[in-house]
C-alpha cells in the first residue's frame, strides 16, 4: 500500500496522517487491552483521590486512538475501491 512507504504523513488540517493498514489491529488491540488492565487495576487496588481524572484522560486517549484507526480503515477502503475501479477502466480500455 502506498502508507506504508511512509507510515505517516505531516499533520496539518489538510493532510491528516493515515495509520498503515498492517498497524490497525495491533493499536486497536493494544487500546482495548490497556482499558481492560486499567479496569482491573481500578478493581483490585484501591484508587487514590485523583484516579477519576486519570480514568478520563485513559477513556478519552483510547477514543481518539480508536477513532483514527476506523478513519484509516475508511481511508484504505476508498483507496482499494478506487484502485479497483481504475483497474476496471484499464481493463474495458
Amino acid at each position: 500500500m502506498n502508507c506504508c512507504r511512509k507510515l505517516f504523513h505531516r499533520f496539518s488540517s489538510h493532510n491528516r496522517a493515515v495509520i498503515c493498514f498492517k498497524w490497525i489491529r495491533p493499536i486497536r488491540i493494544l487500546v482495548i487491552g490497556s482499558l481492560f488492565c486499567h479496569l482491573l487495576y481500578k478493581i483490585l487496588y484501591p484508587p487514590p483521590p485523583f484516579a477519576g481524572i486519570v480514568t478520563i484522560i485513559h477513556i478519552f486517549l483510547a477514543l481518539l486512538l480508536l477513532a483514527e484507526c476506523r478513519r484509516s480503515v475508511r481511508y484504505h477502503n476508498s483507496v482499494k475501491e478506487w484502485e479497483a475501479l481504475e483497474a476496471r477502466r484499464k481493463s474495458l480500455l
